[in-house]
């Protein structure tokens, strides 16, 4: 309301004037609400995209648990089993794709499986620090 004091001042002001007035004001802004000029386009693609992007992931989160209400106990083991494997086979590519890397260092929030995961899948030992500060 400020701004619109600012703007009219002590007096009436004709279209004309409050037309000119309004040209050059970076602060105020009319719009016509009835042809919806009301939501800036930018924000309003924005938030159309967020919302489609939404709706995918949760078709696709459907799709997933329709297909886990199909599978039984057996089937369900065999998905983990093929899982494991894929997972043991893509950790053995990372070892020989970088072989330089002898251990790893953590901190202590990473103790237990992730140590035990390094030792047993990849062959490297991890370094465990209470609390890792950052190089100066």
């Amino acid at each position: 309301m400020d701004k619109l004091k600012a703007l009219f001042g002590d007096k009436a002001l004709t279209y004309a004037e409050l037309e000119a007035a309004l040209k050059d004001s970076k602060e105020i802004k009319l719009a016509n609400l009835a042809s919806g000029q009301y939501v800036d386009i930018g924000k309003f693609k924005q938030a159309e995209t967020q919302a489609n992007d939404l709706q995918a992931q949760l078709a696709q989160r459907n799709r997933d648990l329709a297909e886990l209400k199909k599978l039984d106990a057996a089937g369900i083991q065999a998905q983990l089993d093929t899982l494991k494997g894929k997972y043991a086979d893509d950790t053995r590519a990372l070892t020989v794709a970088y072989p330089s890397i002898e251990r790893f260092c953590a901190d202590a929030g990473y103790r237990g499986t992730f140590t035990f995961d390094a030792s047993q899948t990849l062959g490297r030992g991890v370094d465990i620090s209470e609390k890792i500060k950052p190089h100066e």
